[in-house]
């Protein structure tokens, strides 16, 4: 999302296989290749006007956040990007040249519902108030299309739920078994046991 970051952040190197990187010096390997086809995927983000303007006039770009929960344990989270008028923002890539027109089933299947639920919920502790959910999501393949996803207030309304649901199962397992990884396994089944409704479309804005 900040271009000039990212010209700062990698070295070239001269051999390799595709997209594959290491890092030398706290830095990115990168094969020029690479960085022509990043820069080319900017590129075509950054030709929106409207969505350069998510960028340059946002509240926070890749904040981290942390809060206490019912003094229990410590949660973290660095969303993408809260936009100007406090729209939470996030940013993914897909290698599909198209994508499937009903992405709530993507988001779900995907856990970005309980994803955004978290960072809203983190944000709330931080005295920071989300007045909506956004997904930018792009083709990394060429020609690296955009769209942009706008989750109806019902989505996000049975996705906190859900996260609420989510995190009393976890404090359960965690509490009987004292086993934080069993924990955190047990709540990736049990979490799609209480997902949300699955007949929304929530797809209202397209690039």
């Amino acid at each position: 999302l900040e271009p000039d970051k990212f010209d700062h952040s990698y070295v070239i190197k001269e051999k390799g296989k595709g997209r594959e990187f290491s890092f030398f010096h706290g830095k990115y390997q990168l094969l020029q290749s690479t960085v022509d086809e990043l820069n080319a995927i900017a590129a075509e983000f950054y030709r929106y006007e409207e969505l350069a303007g998510y960028v340059l006039n946002a509240q926070h770009i890749e904040l981290d956040a942390e809060c206490e929960y019912e003094d229990e344990f410590i949660l973290t989270a660095k969303p993408d990007l809260i936009t100007a008028d406090s729209v939470l923002v996030d940013y993914k890539t897909v290698n599909e040249p198209r994508f499937n027109a009903n992405w709530f089933w993507q988001a779900t299947n995907n856990g970005y519902d309980l994803q955004l639920a978290h960072y809203t919920n983190v944000l709330s502790r931080n005295n920071i108030d989300v007045k909506g959910w956004r997904q930018i999501i792009q083709s990394t393949s060429y020609p690296y299309n955009v769209r942009v996803v706008n989750f109806n207030e019902h989505f996000i309304e049975k996705s906190m739920q859900k996260w609420e649901e989510t995190m009393a199962i976890f404090k359960e397992i965690y509490n009987t078994t004292y086993d934080f990884k069993l924990a955190v396994e047990t709540v990736g089944y049990a979490a799609e046991e209480v997902i949300a409704d699955n007949d929304l479309d929530c797809l209202s804005e397209i690039l």
